[in-house]
């Protein structure tokens, strides 16, 4: 999604300040400013190129991704000599191309992220690391922890999803996934970790690995993603996918030793709490 679409909500802000914190708070305010110069935004369908255009409750805000200047972005988080964990930024893909620019080359994903998703990414290092990994994800010994942003009641403070999920749509470049009996098996725990009125701070641990599988079981009971424009009702209440991947916990492929490896949570999740009062 090159084009991102935001809905300014608030008494009223500049538009760099908006973008900067609602959307690309991995970037300086320089490149914002830059990016809007080379006509990069555009505000209720006219092009605006000033960075101090304010913003009044309601604008739409349309943002040209590909105007941004992007270098490397991505923080490391732990690296040996078998294997890198990185921090991934929203917005960045998980694709050979793309971690190849932002980290090199000799590097093999071993599982991915939406390209919204922001948190922790595994990287590789040799065939050897990978297909320990490959085995530890298919034993389940990797312990995953995300944090979704959601809207919607919460029946039940915790429980466990395990409907099983299949491509209900596959297009070019995307799927959408559905729940039925033909699916494949998935298994997911959550818990709230903060609510207030009709939004949530969820913490999902899915013990499986499959496509789209937190947005789509917590969709399954009525939590919607704020952001999501594939699954539910809360696509405009975001500036994209409010899930984040925070911890991971596991036994070292290669040496055995425990590896706990958390990401902070991005200035995006943190504001988008904020405005809905979490």
């Amino acid at each position: 999604m090159s084009h991102v679409r935001l809905k300014f909500e608030g008494s009223s802000s500049s538009l760099i300040a908006f973008l900067h914190l609602d959307l690309l708070s991995h970037f300086s305010k320089k490149k914002i400013k830059a990016a809007l110069e080379k006509k990069g935004c555009k505000v209720n369908g006219h092009l605006e190129t000033f960075a101090s255009r304010t913003l009044k409750n309601g604008d739409e805000i349309v943002f040209d991704m590909t105007k941004i200047e992007s270098k490397k972005r991505a923080t490391i988080l732990f690296e040996d000599d078998h294997f890198i964990a990185i921090d991934k930024p929203p917005f960045m893909k998980v694709d050979a191309i793309s971690i190849e620019r932002e980290l090199g080359s000799n590097l093999t994903i071993v599982h991915r992220l939406d390209k919204e998703t922001s948190g922790l990414l595994l990287l590789s290092k040799s065939k050897e690391t990978t297909a320990k990994f490959e085995e530890l994800f298919f034993k389940r010994k990797i312990e995953k922890t995300y944090l979704a942003l959601v809207k919607g009641k919460c029946e039940k403070k915790s429980g466990f999803i395990d409907e099983p999920i299949f491509i209900e749509k596959k297009t070019s470049g995307s799927k959408k996934m559905g729940i039925g009996p033909c699916g494949d098996e998935a298994y997911t725990g959550y818990e709230v970790v903060n609510e207030k009125g009709n939004f949530a701070l969820i913490r999902c641990s899915p013990k499986s690995g499959r496509t789209h599988q937190i947005r789509v079981h917590l969709e399954a009971i009525d939590l919607h993603i704020l952001g999501d424009h594939v699954y539910g009702s809360a696509k405009n209440s975001a500036s994209r996918v409010m899930l984040h991947s925070q911890k991971l916990k596991f036994d070292h492929p290669i040496t055995g030793e425990p590896i706990f490896i958390e990401a902070k949570i991005p200035a995006d999740f943190l504001e988008a709490q904020k405005r809905v009062g979490l």
